[in-house]
C-alpha cells in the first residue's frame, strides 16, 4: 500500500480526480475543494488529496472505465502491477 500524505499506517483515504467544465474560467483551488469536502462530509471520508485532468476516460456507451483511472494518480500514488 502506498502511504497518502496526512493518513496513518493502514487507513486508505479517498483520492479525487477532477476535471473543470467548459467556460468555467478561473476554477476552484485544491486546497478549497479539500477544505469544502472537509465541511460537507464525515472524518472517514475527507481526501488525501486531488488531481486535476482534463477528461475521465469513458466508453463509447459513456460509462467510466475505472481500469484506466489509475494511470490519471500521480506516479507515487499509482498501485503496483
Amino acid at each position: 500500500m502506498t502511504a497518502i500524505p496526512g493518513s496513518t499506517p493502514g487507513e486508505k483515504r479517498p483520492w479525487a480526480l477532477v476535471t473543470l467544465a467548459d467556460g468555467a474560467g478561473v476554477g476552484p483551488s485544491t486546497e478549497g475543494l479539500l477544505n469544502y469536502v472537509a465541511d460537507h462530509t464525515a472524518d472517514y471520508k475527507h481526501l488525501a488529496g486531488l488531481t486535476f485532468v482534463d477528461a475521465i476516460p469513458r466508453s463509447t456507451a459513456g460509462t467510466v472505465l475505472r481500469r484506466e483511472l489509475p494511470s490519471l494518480l500521480p506516479r507515487d500514488l499509482r498501485p503496483a502491477h
